[in-house]
């Protein structure tokens, strides 16, 4: 599955272009050779309860907007996963979800066994 999920990005991007991944799966940045587009190459901290939550958004925000990502990509609910649940997807969040809605459509759903596997988004 992990190939498969690199295949779709690669196809989807240029070396210089930058990746997000919404979750805790950050061998996908060396699989890909793609830089990160968010600070962490994971975003339990945005999506684990903290008081640092709303400063974790801002920071998420900021950085999408600066970096502008050509891939996001949500693993959250995925088996490929390591942490994050579903009901730690980014729809559950809504100034991501808004943030994606507006920048990224949704080019590929790699099925690994979960209910919506990989979101592969594209910015649009």
């Amino acid at each position: 599955i992990d190939q498969q999920v690199v295949k779709i990005i690669k196809a989807n991007t240029q070396p210089t272009d930058h990746l997000v991944i919404w979750g805790y799966a950050d061998r996908f940045y060396i699989y890909t050779g793609l830089p990160m587009g968010y600070r962490s190459p994971y975003t339990i901290g945005i999506y684990w309860p903290s008081a640092l939550h709303d400063t974790r958004v801002k920071d998420f925000l900021a950085d999408m907007s600066q970096n502008q990502p050509v891939i996001f990509m949500d693993l959250n609910g995925s088996l490929i996963n390591t942490e994050g649940k579903t009901e730690h997807q980014h729809e559950y969040f809504p100034p991501i979800a808004n943030f994606v809605k507006q920048h990224y459509q949704l080019i590929a759903q790699v099925n690994d066994g979960s209910p919506k596997g990989a979101r592969i988004y594209k910015r649009k």
